[in-house]
């Protein structure tokens, strides 16, 4: 039987229509759904913002580099750092609130501490993700809140954890 390789790209055509489909459809399905929620889903490792990035100095000197968000972005199940924050003026930002967590896909503060942010005018989230385990987080929040001490951090009280000394 002889096959014209017309008919070959005609049947691979009508397969890859008939598997991306329903894909496409699913992907508008659920973008959709996260519209109506108010939320957004993420880039780098959000990007509400066009991939605008700002770099915050710890007590220690070390430079952190976050991603800048508008709060209600969706995120990753991964795990993070992020600093709730107002833009004083153009790229001018005040940390209100920096924590940590286990998975950025959950939410980032408890209620309390994202009411404080937002009553004290934080429009945005600012986050990365971050490898290494608890430890590193702990520590990274840790060394920002001793410089910057945020309105809504408990004060006086500046989360536990070492310093690590190998970069992860």
């Amino acid at each position: 039987m002889d096959v014209s390789p017309w008919a070959v790209m005609a049947t691979l055509l009508g397969v890859l229509i008939y598997i991306s489909l329903p894909v496409a459809l699913a992907l508008i399905y659920v973008s959709r759904v996260h519209a109506a929620l108010g939320r957004k889903k993420a880039g780098k490792p959000g990007a509400a913002m066009a991939d605008t990035e700002i770099s915050w100095e710890g007590q220690s000197g070390k430079e952190y580099l976050y991603w800048i968000h508008r709060i209600g972005t969706y995120f990753s199940d991964e795990p993070g750092n992020y600093i709730y924050a107002k833009e004083v003026e153009p790229d001018s930002w005040t940390p209100l609130y920096i924590g940590q967590t286990s998975s950025l896909e959950e939410r980032l503060a408890d209620d309390e501490k994202e009411a404080c942010a937002r009553r004290n005018g934080a429009t945005h989230v600012h986050v990365h993700t971050t490898r290494g385990g608890a430890v590193w987080r702990t520590a990274e929040e840790a060394d920002l809140v001793a410089k910057w001490n945020p309105v809504c951090n408990d004060q006086g009280e500046v989360p536990s954890g070492g310093s690590p000394q190998v970069e992860p």
